[in-house]
Protein backbone atom coordinates (compact mmCIF):
# COMPACT_ATOMS: atom_id res chain seq x y z
CA UNK A 1 0.00 0.00 0.00
CA UNK A 2 1.24 3.34 -1.08
CA UNK A 3 0.18 6.38 0.96
CA UNK A 4 0.83 9.88 0.76
CA UNK A 5 0.50 12.49 3.53
CA UNK A 6 -0.30 16.13 2.74
CA UNK A 7 0.95 18.32 5.44
CA UNK A 8 -1.30 21.43 5.84
CA UNK A 9 0.63 23.79 8.00
CA UNK A 10 -1.08 26.08 9.85
CA UNK A 11 2.60 27.97 10.06
CA UNK A 12 2.49 29.39 5.90
CA UNK A 13 -1.10 28.21 5.23
CA UNK A 14 -4.38 29.90 6.64
CA UNK A 15 -7.00 28.79 8.54
CA UNK A 16 -9.40 29.54 5.59
CA UNK A 17 -11.47 27.49 3.05
CA UNK A 18 -8.39 27.43 1.28
CA UNK A 19 -7.69 24.36 2.12
CA UNK A 20 -9.82 22.81 -0.09
CA UNK A 21 -7.85 23.78 -3.12
CA UNK A 22 -4.67 22.10 -1.24
CA UNK A 23 -7.23 19.01 -0.36
CA UNK A 24 -7.74 18.89 -4.08
CA UNK A 25 -4.81 19.62 -5.52
CA UNK A 26 -3.09 16.67 -3.26
CA UNK A 27 -5.81 14.31 -4.79
CA UNK A 28 -4.59 15.22 -8.25
CA UNK A 29 -1.11 14.38 -6.75
CA UNK A 30 -1.83 11.39 -5.34
CA UNK A 31 -3.47 10.05 -8.43
CA UNK A 32 -0.75 11.06 -10.90
CA UNK A 33 1.95 9.21 -8.49
CA UNK A 34 0.01 6.35 -8.10
CA UNK A 35 -0.72 6.58 -4.41
CA UNK A 36 -3.49 4.03 -2.84
CA UNK A 37 -4.79 6.33 0.16
CA UNK A 38 -4.32 9.76 1.45
CA UNK A 39 -3.75 10.75 4.62
CA UNK A 40 -4.05 14.91 6.21
CA UNK A 41 -1.92 15.92 8.83
CA UNK A 42 -2.90 19.73 10.09
CA UNK A 43 0.15 21.13 11.39
CA UNK A 44 -0.88 23.59 14.47
CA UNK A 45 1.16 26.86 14.17
CA UNK A 46 3.85 28.19 16.41
CA UNK A 47 2.65 30.45 19.26
CA UNK A 48 4.24 33.81 17.71
CA UNK A 49 2.35 32.73 14.41
CA UNK A 50 -1.14 32.63 16.24
CA UNK A 51 -0.66 35.50 17.64
CA UNK A 52 0.24 37.84 14.91
CA UNK A 53 -3.03 35.69 13.32
CA UNK A 54 -5.40 37.18 16.20
CA UNK A 55 -3.77 40.56 16.25
CA UNK A 56 -4.34 40.93 12.10
CA UNK A 57 -8.03 39.75 12.53
CA UNK A 58 -8.70 41.36 15.42
CA UNK A 59 -7.54 44.69 13.76
CA UNK A 60 -9.84 44.15 10.43
CA UNK A 61 -13.01 43.25 12.98
CA UNK A 62 -12.50 45.71 15.50
CA UNK A 63 -11.33 43.42 18.12
CA UNK A 64 -14.35 40.74 17.93
CA UNK A 65 -12.43 37.96 16.89
CA UNK A 66 -9.94 36.12 19.15
CA UNK A 67 -8.78 32.12 19.93
CA UNK A 68 -12.12 30.52 19.75
CA UNK A 69 -12.51 32.01 16.06
CA UNK A 70 -9.24 29.93 15.10
CA UNK A 71 -10.22 27.15 16.56
CA UNK A 72 -13.89 27.16 15.65
CA UNK A 73 -12.85 27.58 12.24
CA UNK A 74 -10.49 24.23 12.36
CA UNK A 75 -13.34 22.09 13.97
CA UNK A 76 -16.13 23.51 11.73
CA UNK A 77 -14.09 23.86 8.70
CA UNK A 78 -11.69 21.47 8.19
CA UNK A 79 -13.52 18.07 8.75
CA UNK A 80 -15.83 18.53 6.60
CA UNK A 81 -13.87 19.76 4.01
CA UNK A 82 -11.77 17.40 3.64
CA UNK A 83 -14.75 14.70 3.96
CA UNK A 84 -15.60 16.91 0.56
CA UNK A 85 -12.56 16.03 -0.94
CA UNK A 86 -12.04 12.97 -0.22
CA UNK A 87 -14.94 10.70 1.81
CA UNK A 88 -11.98 7.78 2.71
CA UNK A 89 -9.02 10.17 3.54
CA UNK A 90 -7.81 9.67 7.49
CA UNK A 91 -6.85 13.01 9.26
CA UNK A 92 -5.05 14.41 12.33
CA UNK A 93 -4.51 17.64 14.04
CA UNK A 94 -0.43 17.74 14.84
CA UNK A 95 -0.31 20.41 17.32
CA UNK A 96 3.40 19.72 18.76
CA UNK A 97 5.50 20.75 15.93
CA UNK A 98 8.76 18.76 17.21
CA UNK A 99 6.77 14.84 16.99
CA UNK A 100 5.99 16.19 13.62
CA UNK A 101 8.17 14.14 11.95
CA UNK A 102 7.27 10.60 13.15
CA UNK A 103 3.64 10.93 11.38
CA UNK A 104 5.26 11.19 8.12
CA UNK A 105 7.77 9.31 5.26
CA UNK A 106 9.71 11.26 3.70
CA UNK A 107 9.71 11.47 -0.03
CA UNK A 108 6.24 10.45 0.08
CA UNK A 109 4.37 14.04 0.95
CA UNK A 110 2.36 16.65 -0.71
CA UNK A 111 3.79 19.50 -1.26
CA UNK A 112 6.67 17.42 -2.42
CA UNK A 113 9.56 20.02 -0.72
CA UNK A 114 7.62 19.94 2.41
CA UNK A 115 10.10 19.95 5.40
CA UNK A 116 9.67 20.73 9.22
CA UNK A 117 12.67 23.31 8.89
CA UNK A 118 10.58 25.35 5.85
CA UNK A 119 7.60 24.44 5.42
CA UNK A 120 5.47 25.42 1.98
CA UNK A 121 1.96 25.77 1.10
CA UNK A 122 0.32 24.62 -1.94
CA UNK A 123 -3.04 26.38 -2.59
CA UNK A 124 -2.48 29.45 -4.50
CA UNK A 125 -4.12 30.13 -7.82
CA UNK A 126 -0.72 29.54 -9.35
CA UNK A 127 -1.22 26.00 -8.79
CA UNK A 128 -4.22 26.00 -10.43
CA UNK A 129 -2.77 27.83 -13.52
CA UNK A 130 0.28 25.10 -13.47
CA UNK A 131 -2.97 22.42 -13.78
CA UNK A 132 -4.61 24.20 -16.85
CA UNK A 133 -0.90 24.62 -18.38
CA UNK A 134 -0.42 20.57 -17.90
CA UNK A 135 -4.13 20.56 -19.46
CA UNK A 136 -5.49 19.11 -16.17
CA UNK A 137 -7.84 20.54 -13.68
CA UNK A 138 -8.76 19.77 -10.34
CA UNK A 139 -10.80 16.92 -9.17
CA UNK A 140 -14.80 17.74 -8.66
CA UNK A 141 -15.85 17.77 -4.66
CA UNK A 142 -17.40 14.86 -3.08
CA UNK A 143 -21.16 15.20 -2.34
CA UNK A 144 -21.91 12.97 1.07
CA UNK A 145 -24.76 10.69 0.60
CA UNK A 146 -25.86 10.91 4.22
CA UNK A 147 -26.68 14.71 3.90
CA UNK A 148 -27.96 14.64 0.17
CA UNK A 149 -31.12 12.83 2.42
CA UNK A 150 -31.04 15.80 5.15
CA UNK A 151 -31.28 17.96 2.11
CA UNK A 152 -33.80 16.18 0.43
CA UNK A 153 -35.76 15.89 4.21
CA UNK A 154 -35.07 19.94 4.06
CA UNK A 155 -36.98 19.91 0.87
CA UNK A 156 -40.10 18.69 1.77
CA UNK A 157 -40.88 20.01 4.95
CA UNK A 158 -40.59 23.74 3.39
CA UNK A 159 -42.26 22.44 -0.02
CA UNK A 160 -39.40 23.47 -1.95
CA UNK A 161 -38.77 21.86 -5.61
CA UNK A 162 -34.87 21.30 -6.43
CA UNK A 163 -35.66 22.87 -9.73
CA UNK A 164 -36.87 26.14 -8.76
CA UNK A 165 -35.18 26.70 -6.44
CA UNK A 166 -32.11 29.35 -5.59
CA UNK A 167 -30.07 29.85 -2.77
CA UNK A 168 -28.60 33.08 -1.66
CA UNK A 169 -25.63 33.22 0.60
CA UNK A 170 -25.03 36.44 2.39
CA UNK A 171 -21.58 37.48 3.82
CA UNK A 172 -22.14 39.75 6.44
CA UNK A 173 -18.95 39.10 8.93
CA UNK A 174 -17.23 41.58 11.08
CA UNK A 175 -14.33 40.58 9.66
CA UNK A 176 -13.43 42.87 6.10
CA UNK A 177 -16.86 44.37 5.81
CA UNK A 178 -15.95 45.90 2.63
CA UNK A 179 -16.51 42.24 1.27
CA UNK A 180 -19.55 41.48 2.77
CA UNK A 181 -22.64 41.22 0.61
CA UNK A 182 -25.41 43.93 -0.64
CA UNK A 183 -28.18 42.91 1.12
CA UNK A 184 -30.81 45.50 -0.74
CA UNK A 185 -29.88 44.08 -4.34
CA UNK A 186 -29.99 40.53 -3.08
CA UNK A 187 -33.87 41.22 -1.60
CA UNK A 188 -34.57 43.00 -5.09
CA UNK A 189 -33.12 40.02 -7.08
CA UNK A 190 -35.15 37.17 -4.44
CA UNK A 191 -38.57 39.63 -5.24
CA UNK A 192 -38.13 39.44 -8.84
CA UNK A 193 -37.75 35.78 -8.59
CA UNK A 194 -40.58 34.44 -6.47
CA UNK A 195 -42.79 36.58 -8.69
CA UNK A 196 -41.55 34.16 -11.72
CA UNK A 197 -42.16 30.87 -9.29
CA UNK A 198 -38.66 30.59 -8.04
CA UNK A 199 -38.28 29.87 -4.41
CA UNK A 200 -35.03 31.21 -2.26
CA UNK A 201 -33.33 29.92 0.98
CA UNK A 202 -31.25 32.25 2.07
CA UNK A 203 -27.57 30.99 4.05
CA UNK A 204 -25.64 32.96 6.37
CA UNK A 205 -21.87 33.14 4.39
CA UNK A 206 -20.10 33.72 7.51
CA UNK A 207 -16.74 31.23 7.97
CA UNK A 208 -16.86 31.63 11.51
CA UNK A 209 -20.57 30.54 12.01
CA UNK A 210 -21.75 33.73 14.30
CA UNK A 211 -23.44 35.93 12.08
CA UNK A 212 -27.80 35.73 11.70
CA UNK A 213 -29.15 36.32 8.90
CA UNK A 214 -32.00 39.29 8.64
CA UNK A 215 -35.20 37.97 9.69
CA UNK A 216 -37.37 40.11 7.16
CA UNK A 217 -35.59 38.89 4.17
CA UNK A 218 -38.26 37.46 1.30
CA UNK A 219 -37.89 33.57 1.20
CA UNK A 220 -36.99 30.87 3.74
CA UNK A 221 -34.17 31.17 6.14
CA UNK A 222 -31.84 28.35 6.55
CA UNK A 223 -29.75 28.46 9.93
CA UNK A 224 -27.93 24.82 9.49
CA UNK A 225 -23.98 25.86 9.47
CA UNK A 226 -23.05 22.17 8.62
CA UNK A 227 -20.90 22.43 5.75
CA UNK A 228 -21.48 18.88 4.54
CA UNK A 229 -25.38 19.96 4.83
CA UNK A 230 -24.72 23.17 2.32
CA UNK A 231 -22.63 21.63 -0.21
CA UNK A 232 -25.15 18.84 -0.72
CA UNK A 233 -28.19 22.00 -1.25
CA UNK A 234 -25.29 23.97 -3.70
CA UNK A 235 -25.38 20.12 -5.27
CA UNK A 236 -29.43 19.67 -5.22
CA UNK A 237 -30.93 23.05 -6.16
CA UNK A 238 -30.74 24.75 -9.42
CA UNK A 239 -28.38 27.34 -8.51
CA UNK A 240 -26.26 29.27 -6.35
CA UNK A 241 -25.21 32.91 -5.59
CA UNK A 242 -22.19 34.38 -3.44
CA UNK A 243 -20.19 36.80 -3.36
CA UNK A 244 -15.92 36.27 -3.38
CA UNK A 245 -15.17 34.26 -0.25
CA UNK A 246 -14.41 30.95 1.40
CA UNK A 247 -18.55 29.42 0.91
CA UNK A 248 -18.18 30.37 -2.01
CA UNK A 249 -16.02 27.49 -2.45
CA UNK A 250 -18.81 24.51 -2.13
CA UNK A 251 -19.92 25.61 -5.45
CA UNK A 252 -16.89 26.66 -7.80
CA UNK A 253 -15.17 23.06 -7.25
CA UNK A 254 -18.47 21.31 -7.86
CA UNK A 255 -18.09 20.84 -11.44
CA UNK A 256 -22.04 20.07 -11.79
CA UNK A 257 -23.27 22.91 -9.69
CA UNK A 258 -24.57 26.21 -11.83
CA UNK A 259 -23.55 29.02 -9.49
CA UNK A 260 -22.17 32.52 -9.52
CA UNK A 261 -19.96 34.57 -7.46
CA UNK A 262 -19.54 38.36 -7.15
CA UNK A 263 -17.26 40.80 -6.45
CA UNK A 264 -14.34 39.09 -7.82
CA UNK A 265 -12.06 42.59 -7.71
CA UNK A 266 -12.19 44.58 -4.24
CA UNK A 267 -10.28 47.68 -4.23
CA UNK A 268 -9.65 47.29 -0.38
CA UNK A 269 -8.19 43.84 0.08
CA UNK A 270 -5.21 42.91 -1.55
CA UNK A 271 -5.97 39.28 -2.31
CA UNK A 272 -9.00 40.44 -4.75
CA UNK A 273 -7.19 43.33 -6.29
CA UNK A 274 -6.82 43.65 -9.77
CA UNK A 275 -3.11 44.17 -9.32
CA UNK A 276 -3.77 40.42 -7.39
CA UNK A 277 -5.46 39.29 -11.33
CA UNK A 278 -2.85 41.03 -13.44
CA UNK A 279 0.03 39.23 -11.63
CA UNK A 280 -1.68 36.13 -12.10
CA UNK A 281 -1.95 36.47 -15.78
CA UNK A 282 -5.68 37.06 -15.62
CA UNK A 283 -7.46 39.76 -17.68
CA UNK A 284 -10.20 41.50 -16.03
CA UNK A 285 -13.28 40.03 -16.83
CA UNK A 286 -12.04 36.56 -18.10
CA UNK A 287 -14.01 33.63 -16.90
CA UNK A 288 -11.56 31.10 -14.54
CA UNK A 289 -10.64 28.63 -16.89
CA UNK A 290 -9.39 26.40 -13.81
CA UNK A 291 -13.33 26.39 -12.59
CA UNK A 292 -16.40 24.77 -14.35
CA UNK A 293 -18.09 26.31 -16.88
CA UNK A 294 -21.39 25.91 -15.22
CA UNK A 295 -19.78 28.57 -12.63
CA UNK A 296 -19.86 32.52 -13.39
CA UNK A 297 -17.14 34.68 -12.00
CA UNK A 298 -18.67 37.99 -11.67
CA UNK A 299 -15.71 41.29 -11.68
CA UNK A 300 -18.17 43.58 -10.60
CA UNK A 301 -19.67 44.38 -7.75
CA UNK A 302 -23.25 42.94 -6.34
CA UNK A 303 -25.24 45.29 -7.17
CA UNK A 304 -28.98 45.18 -8.34
CA UNK A 305 -28.17 45.61 -12.13
CA UNK A 306 -25.35 43.71 -12.10
CA UNK A 307 -26.97 40.66 -10.52
CA UNK A 308 -30.06 41.35 -13.16
CA UNK A 309 -27.83 40.74 -15.87
CA UNK A 310 -25.81 37.49 -14.89
CA UNK A 311 -29.17 35.79 -13.94
CA UNK A 312 -30.79 36.61 -17.31
CA UNK A 313 -27.64 36.16 -19.71
CA UNK A 314 -25.90 33.26 -17.86
CA UNK A 315 -27.26 31.58 -14.96
CA UNK A 316 -30.87 31.42 -15.87
CA UNK A 317 -30.22 29.58 -19.52
CA UNK A 318 -28.02 27.31 -17.50
CA UNK A 319 -31.38 25.93 -15.78
CA UNK A 320 -32.64 25.15 -18.89
CA UNK A 321 -29.74 22.26 -19.47
CA UNK A 322 -30.63 18.41 -18.54
CA UNK A 323 -28.54 16.34 -16.31
CA UNK A 324 -26.57 15.30 -19.46
CA UNK A 325 -26.14 18.61 -20.92
CA UNK A 326 -24.62 19.73 -18.35
CA UNK A 327 -22.12 17.03 -18.01
CA UNK A 328 -21.48 17.20 -21.38
CA UNK A 329 -20.49 20.92 -21.26
CA UNK A 330 -18.05 19.57 -18.42
CA UNK A 331 -16.26 17.15 -20.70
CA UNK A 332 -16.30 19.62 -23.30
CA UNK A 333 -14.39 21.81 -20.79
CA UNK A 334 -12.09 19.09 -19.63
CA UNK A 335 -11.47 18.15 -23.41
CA UNK A 336 -10.53 22.36 -23.93
CA UNK A 337 -7.99 22.19 -21.61
CA UNK A 338 -5.99 19.37 -22.65
CA UNK A 339 -6.06 20.67 -26.36
CA UNK A 340 -5.26 24.06 -25.40
CA UNK A 341 -2.42 22.75 -22.81
CA UNK A 342 -1.08 20.73 -26.29
CA UNK A 343 -1.06 23.42 -28.53
CA UNK A 344 0.42 25.66 -26.10
CA UNK A 345 3.96 26.19 -27.49
CA UNK A 346 6.28 29.06 -26.49
CA UNK A 347 8.16 30.51 -30.18
CA UNK A 348 11.32 31.38 -28.22
CA UNK A 349 12.47 33.76 -31.03
CA UNK A 350 9.96 36.02 -31.41
CA UNK A 351 7.68 36.23 -27.68
CA UNK A 352 10.30 36.14 -25.32
CA UNK A 353 10.99 39.48 -24.21
CA UNK A 354 14.63 40.78 -25.15
CA UNK A 355 14.51 42.21 -22.17
CA UNK A 356 14.78 39.55 -19.38
CA UNK A 357 17.01 37.51 -17.44
CA UNK A 358 16.92 34.15 -18.67
CA UNK A 359 18.03 30.93 -16.28
CA UNK A 360 17.86 27.23 -17.08
CA UNK A 361 17.15 24.79 -14.35
CA UNK A 362 19.14 21.36 -14.78
CA UNK A 363 22.29 20.38 -15.13
CA UNK A 364 21.99 16.93 -17.51
CA UNK A 365 22.72 16.87 -20.85
CA UNK A 366 19.07 18.36 -21.83
CA UNK A 367 19.87 21.09 -19.77
CA UNK A 368 23.19 21.73 -22.56
CA UNK A 369 20.67 21.46 -24.94
CA UNK A 370 18.60 24.29 -23.95
CA UNK A 371 20.97 26.45 -23.67
CA UNK A 372 22.94 25.85 -27.17
CA UNK A 373 19.01 25.71 -28.83
CA UNK A 374 18.29 29.34 -27.51
CA UNK A 375 21.59 31.14 -28.00
CA UNK A 376 20.90 30.12 -31.79
CA UNK A 377 18.20 31.90 -31.17
CA UNK A 378 20.16 35.16 -29.50
CA UNK A 379 18.99 34.38 -26.43
CA UNK A 380 21.33 35.74 -23.68
CA UNK A 381 21.33 32.62 -20.92
CA UNK A 382 22.34 34.31 -17.65
CA UNK A 383 23.08 31.08 -15.85
CA UNK A 384 22.00 28.02 -14.51
CA UNK A 385 20.19 27.18 -11.36
CA UNK A 386 20.50 23.90 -9.44
CA UNK A 387 20.26 23.43 -5.89
CA UNK A 388 22.89 20.57 -5.44
CA UNK A 389 25.49 21.36 -7.87
CA UNK A 390 25.80 25.38 -7.12
CA UNK A 391 28.97 26.67 -6.90
CA UNK A 392 30.25 24.36 -9.19
CA UNK A 393 31.42 26.39 -13.00
CA UNK A 394 33.38 24.62 -16.45
CA UNK A 395 33.77 26.08 -19.93
CA UNK A 396 29.58 25.06 -20.66
CA UNK A 397 27.76 25.80 -17.10
CA UNK A 398 27.68 28.22 -14.19
CA UNK A 399 25.52 27.16 -11.15
CA UNK A 400 23.69 29.14 -8.69
CA UNK A 401 22.01 28.48 -5.63
CA UNK A 402 17.94 28.99 -6.80
CA UNK A 403 18.16 31.48 -3.63
CA UNK A 404 20.80 33.26 -5.47
CA UNK A 405 18.60 34.73 -7.86
CA UNK A 406 17.96 38.65 -7.67
CA UNK A 407 14.55 39.32 -6.55
CA UNK A 408 15.05 42.92 -6.87
CA UNK A 409 15.49 43.18 -10.36
CA UNK A 410 13.16 44.69 -12.33
CA UNK A 411 13.67 42.39 -15.09
CA UNK A 412 11.42 39.26 -15.73
CA UNK A 413 13.24 35.89 -14.92
CA UNK A 414 12.15 33.48 -17.19
CA UNK A 415 13.23 30.14 -15.90
CA UNK A 416 13.40 27.05 -18.59
CA UNK A 417 12.91 23.91 -16.92
CA UNK A 418 15.06 21.22 -18.83
CA UNK A 419 12.75 18.29 -17.24
CA UNK A 420 14.72 15.24 -18.52
CA UNK A 421 13.95 11.52 -16.96
CA UNK A 422 16.38 12.04 -14.74
CA UNK A 423 14.73 15.63 -13.02
CA UNK A 424 11.18 14.36 -11.50
CA UNK A 425 8.00 16.20 -11.41
CA UNK A 426 8.59 16.60 -7.52
CA UNK A 427 11.75 18.38 -8.20
CA UNK A 428 9.86 20.89 -10.63
CA UNK A 429 6.77 21.36 -8.18
CA UNK A 430 10.17 22.12 -5.49
CA UNK A 431 11.54 24.93 -7.72
CA UNK A 432 7.75 26.60 -8.55
CA UNK A 433 7.05 26.89 -5.14
CA UNK A 434 10.04 28.17 -4.46
CA UNK A 435 10.07 31.17 -6.43
CA UNK A 436 6.68 31.85 -5.91
CA UNK A 437 8.19 32.37 -2.16
CA UNK A 438 11.09 33.90 -2.87
CA UNK A 439 11.05 35.50 -6.48
CA UNK A 440 7.21 36.84 -6.03
CA UNK A 441 5.79 37.22 -9.22
CA UNK A 442 9.21 37.72 -11.06
CA UNK A 443 9.62 34.57 -12.10
CA UNK A 444 7.47 32.60 -15.28
CA UNK A 445 8.39 29.10 -15.75
CA UNK A 446 8.58 27.75 -19.11
CA UNK A 447 9.12 23.86 -19.54
CA UNK A 448 11.80 23.08 -22.09
CA UNK A 449 9.44 20.35 -24.32
CA UNK A 450 6.88 22.83 -24.57
CA UNK A 451 9.53 25.73 -27.05
CA UNK A 452 9.57 25.47 -30.38
CA UNK A 453 12.51 27.12 -32.75
CA UNK A 454 13.08 28.57 -36.03
CA UNK A 455 15.64 26.77 -37.53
Amino acid sequence: MKILTAIYDLEVSPITFDITKFLLLAEQYKAEHNYSDLNVLIVGPSKSRLANLIERYSHFSDGIIGLDFFESRIEKLFEPLITLTNENANWQYVGDRDSLENHFVPGHVFPANYSIGDPVTAYGIDCLIDLLNKGEVLPSLYTDEKHVLSVEKYLTQFNLLPTKTLLVFLRQTPYERWRNSDVASWTSFANKRLLEGYQIVWFSDAESGNDRLLSDLPGVLCDNEDILFRAAFVSRCAASFFVNGGMATLARYNHQAVSATFKLIEKNSPATSKQFWANKGIAYGQQLRFLSPLHHNEWQQDSAEVIEQVWLEDIKPKLCLSAEQRKVSVDEWKKSVKVQASQRKIDIATELPHDCAVYIWGSGELAKQAKNKMQQQGIIINGFLDSFKYGESNQEMSYLHPNQLDTNSTKKKYIVVATGTSQTSQQFMHIVDYYRRVGRFSCQFIDYSSMKFKH
